[in-house]
C-alpha cells in the first residue's frame, strides 16, 4: 500500500544515504 508516510519515509532514507556517502568519501580522499 502507497501512503505519503512511506514516500516521506523513503525520501529521508536515501538522503541519509547520500550524506553518509559523501561522508565515506570526504574520508577516503
Amino acid at each position: 500500500m502507497y501512503t505519503y508516510l512511506a514516500e516521506f519515509m523513503y525520501k529521508t532514507i536515501v538522503i541519509l544515504w547520500c550524506d553518509a556517502a559523501h561522508y565515506y568519501f570526504y574520508k577516503m580522499y
